[in-house]
């Protein structure tokens, strides 16, 4: 037997559903784009959580256009969100 809990909790993924169904002429991109982001937030800060076990930390070898070096952190995440 499972013991549903109803909960008030307001997660992005909820806001933003039941926004949607507020405007009944939305297409679902931004939801879409939204989820997006939220799913590339999780992912980038699972990286930062173990960086140093998956060795991502220090320096990737690259150069940013600004003539900076890019930090592995930096690249894996500018890929995420970019790609």
């Amino acid at each position: 037997m499972t013991d549903h809990h109803q909960t008030n909790l307001m997660t992005l993924t909820r806001y933003v559903l039941e926004e949607q169904r507020q405007h009944p002429d939305a297409t679902g991109d931004l939801t879409i784009a939204m989820n997006a982001v939220q799913l590339g937030c999780k992912f980038v800060e699972a990286c930062v959580r173990k960086a140093r076990l998956i060795n991502l930390v220090g320096l990737a070898g690259n150069t940013n256009v600004q003539g900076e070096d890019q930090k592995k952190l930096d690249v894996l995440s500018n890929e995420m969100f970019v790609n």
